[in-house]
């Protein structure tokens, strides 16, 4: 029960505003959008994400291993990360 405490608790920083990114579980990030939109510009041409449309969702998953993930709000991060934890 404490471990989705402490999930809810890092979506609602990103949510709030309060953050742009909190690790999740380990090599697992919730980033808004708005901040990979503006990171992407500093990537290289031949990164898989460039190339994606980061202002369609709000929130991203992200990860080393698997693309980039969008959701449209806190409840289904939670309700999609609550099985990882």
């Amino acid at each position: 029960m404490n471990e989705e405490k402490e999930l809810l608790e890092k979506i609602e920083e990103v949510t709030s505003g309060k953050s742009d990114l909190e690790e999740l579980t380990p090599c697992v990030y919730l980033e808004t959008g708005e901040s990979l939109e503006e990171q992407k510009k500093q990537w290289p041409n031949e990164d898989p994400s460039k190339h994606i449309d980061f202002s369609i969702y709000p929130l991203w998953i992200v990860t080393a291993e698997a693309l980039p993930e969008g959701f449209t709000d806190g409840k289904e991060v939670f309700d999609y990360m609550v099985n990882y934890i």
